[in-house]
């Protein structure tokens, strides 16, 4: 019989050099002081059948205002610059909401925001949350006002 070890080791190579990248490709503006969402480290504590109520909300607190955070880093001056993202997970499916990210920070924002979608279903199947399933109304296009970007309907 052939070892098939050697043949599953030949996965962790490409598995880490993909990790390797991911985790180094973004970048940082030096003009700008460095934060969490330049290096896109942001908390992985994670919900889990183990975890209490308490701890749960706790991590979908600071993932929320990391969230916001990033969103409302950079000032709009150019509404081409910014996207929109859907936040939140309701318990029939979707997103709760949406939000506005400027584009530079894309990948950042996105992992960060991903994983606390992720979070938040996880937290509503773990708590058979149920809510409407009305689909909410996706925003036309972001409009810079007084600095800030804005959700147009």
């Amino acid at each position: 019989m052939k070892n098939n070890w050697l043949g599953w080791k030949s996965y962790l190579i490409p598995f880490f050099v993909y990790t390797i990248f991911c985790l180094t490709s973004c970048t940082q503006d030096i003009s700008t002081p460095p934060n969490e969402l330049d290096t896109c480290e942001f908390p992985k504590d994670s919900i889990s059948t183990s975890t209490t109520n308490n701890f749960d909300q706790q991590i979908l607190e600071r993932l929320y205002r990391l969230v916001i955070s990033a969103s409302k880093s950079e000032i709009c001056d150019n509404s081409a610059e910014w996207g929109i993202a859907g936040i939140g997970h309701k318990p029939c499916g979707g997103p709760a909401g949406y939000i506005p990210y400027n584009k530079k920070n894309e990948k950042c924002f996105s992992a960060i925001l991903k994983f606390y979608n992720e979070q938040c279903q996880r937290y509503n199947i773990k708590n058979q949350l149920i809510s409407n399933c009305m689909v909410e109304p996706s925003p036309k296009f972001v409009q810079c006002k007084n600095g800030k970007p804005t959700l147009v309907y």
